[in-house]
């Protein structure tokens, strides 16, 4: 009882008054305000980028961790820590160090004269919502491989005749799926509530996003409508 009133206190109660000032402002403006493309555009940049973003961090976390399975104990250490040290850079800070990398005028192209084509733009804010959401994804296809019935299990299937593929199919897979769904749930709403990547990549390039579109409107607007647009982004 105490986790419920809690989890209602911290998110349900807040949501409520946020679908309640919502309704407040009138059905007329909530209709105005979804008949305009400052809403829906970033609601589609938001959504495309974080299903391809959700995506390719699955694709990647999976083999990265069937990968680390076929290390030796302290090479498998190395391995897990260098994976996760994404995490210890905010969003906001890995964006400005990729730009300083790789983006024009950076380390590469004053070095060789190469530059990451695309990097101010879409392609760049999936790339760092790739890289600043793998380590979680990566950690959690890594717990669920480390559960010995499951290696156990596939070693039954490659004595009995199975194939590698074959085993990986109808055995690991099916066992891994609740881990793939939760790690993807988890990419998906990191890569939804990110502010940091698209702020520094996205904004440049006219590219706008729920969150950037937020604050644009929350920080630099002061039309009446902008405070409308925001109460539906938000809900």
């Amino acid at each position: 009882m105490l986790v419920l009133i809690a989890a209602a206190a911290v998110v349900v109660y807040p949501s409520l008054e946020l679908v309640r000032e919502l309704v407040r402002t009138g059905w007329t403006s909530i209709w105005r305000a979804l008949g305009s493309g400052g809403v829906w555009v970033p609601i589609v940049h938001t959504m495309w980028t974080s299903v391809v973003a959700t995506a390719v961090t699955l694709s990647l976390a999976t083999a990265a961790a069937f990968a680390t399975e076929t290390f030796s104990r302290r090479g498998r250490m190395l391995v897990v820590v260098g994976m996760a040290l994404p995490f210890l850079i905010p969003p906001f800070v890995s964006s400005m160090s990729w730009i300083a990398a790789y983006g024009p005028g950076g380390l590469l192209d004053d070095a060789i004269g190469l530059s990451m084509p695309g990097l101010i733009g879409p392609a760049g804010v999936v790339i760092l919502l790739v890289v600043n959401s793998m380590p979680l994804a990566y950690l959690i296809v890594l717990s669920a491989l480390d559960a010995r019935s499951e290696r156990d299990l596939m070693r039954a299937a490659r004595v009995s005749g199975s194939t590698y593929r074959q085993a990986l199919r109808t055995i690991m897979f099916p066992l891994l799926r609740p881990a793939l769904v939760a790690a993807g749930a988890i990419t998906f709403i990191m890569s939804a509530n990110s502010f940091g990547v698209p702020a520094v990549l996205g904004t440049p390039a006219r590219f706008g996003t729920i969150t950037t579109r937020l604050y644009r409107d929350l920080v630099f607007a002061a039309d009446p409508a902008s405070f409308n647009r925001v109460l539906v982004l938000a809900a």
